[in-house]
């Protein structure tokens, strides 16, 4: 079931088929999470994503998950371009 409850997370790599993401809470691997990220216009967009991998970190967890659709060569940088 999808829960509501935000938990703030930091982008660490990148690509078409997924995301690096670094948080305090752990989730197991085979959780489907959904991601927003912001947009420019100060809206967000949201990507469906699975965890594939899981492993201790400095900030809490690393997250390597797989997004549902592939990400587009915009999307992918504009993530890049967030600071």
């Amino acid at each position: 079931s999808w829960v509501k409850d935000p938990w703030p997370a930091v982008i660490r790599a990148i690509w078409p088929r997924g995301l690096s993401l670094s948080l305090a809470r752990r989730f197991e691997k085979g959780c489907g999470l959904a991601v927003e990220v912001p947009a420019n216009d100060g809206s967000s967009s949201t990507m469906l994503a699975r965890v594939t991998h899981v492993q201790p970190h400095e900030d809490g967890y690393l997250l390597d998950v797989s997004v549902i659709s592939e990400l587009s060569e915009e999307e992918v940088e504009h993530v890049l371009s967030l600071s």
